[in-house]
């Protein structure tokens, strides 16, 4: 199976269906998809409108922009979590009788702090509509059936000399999502002798650990090759 397929799966069965499904849920089994733009891409790299279409999405609306309040229609918001977007999600929830959904499915691409989870709960007008709550590992861009990327236009200068640490743990957090997409939790990593690599490296087999704790199905045979720059130096030129 590709991963194209596994991550349309993965929206439409685990993610829409379920929502829909959801105790309490709107019983027209319609809803509003909202998104933030790096999800919107994420999205837009392995589904289309025709296929949200058919799982009962009206329409697909950026959080950020101006938006008709729907109150007697369900919404889903498939962001990332940050302080930006949790500010946008309670705004929309800010005044009771006014409401710009009726019920809420939140789902984020990435785990939720703690500080940021506070945020949400304290909602007094907010957190009674909460219906279902999800983290998806959906942190990658698709590229056909089986390539990837990270959406990091700016990564390159942050790994040369010697890799930012930060940077190191955001990609990585990225790659063990496609890990988990993909079911692997056990790979053999393989990585070139870089400190880049090294570091990258590194991270995947920590956080991976975490998710091997809790994997119940056989595991498939899996290698992980983690490699840089220096071995096609001409791509970063084109």
């Amino acid at each position: 199976m590709s991963l194209r397929t596994m991550c349309r799966d993965l929206v439409l069965e685990v993610v829409l269906r379920r929502v829909l499904t959801a105790e309490g849920g709107d019983s027209s089994g319609r809803l509003q998809l909202i998104v933030d733009e790096s999800n919107l891409r994420v999205l837009s790299s392995f589904l289309r409108m025709g296929d949200l279409h058919a799982e009962g999405v009206t329409s697909m609306e950026l959080i950020a922009r101006q938006r008709e309040p729907l109150p007697g229609l369900d919404a889903l918001y498939l962001i990332t979590a940050n302080f930006e977007n949790i500010d946008l999600v309670l705004g929309d929830f800010k005044t009771e009788g006014a409401p710009q959904h009726r019920q809420v499915h939140l789902v984020f691409s990435e785990s939720l702090k703690p500080d940021l989870m506070s945020k949400l709960a304290e909602s007094k007008t907010l957190a009674p509509r909460v219906k279902s709550f999800l983290e998806v590992p959906l942190n990658f861009v698709l590229i056909q059936g089986r390539g990837f990327h990270f959406d990091m236009l700016d990564a390159l200068p942050g790994m040369f000399p010697i890799i930012e640490p930060t940077l190191a743990c955001k990609i990585a957090h990225k790659l063990v999502d496609v890990c988990r997409c993909l079911q692997v939790s056990s790979p053999c990593i393989r990585y070139a002798a870089s400190n880049a690599c090294k570091a990258v490296a590194e991270q995947v087999q920590a956080e991976l650990s975490v998710c091997r704790a809790s994997a119940k199905d056989e595991q498939i045979p899996c290698q992980l090759l983690i490699l840089d720059r220096s071995v096609d130096m001409a791509a970063t030129l084109v």
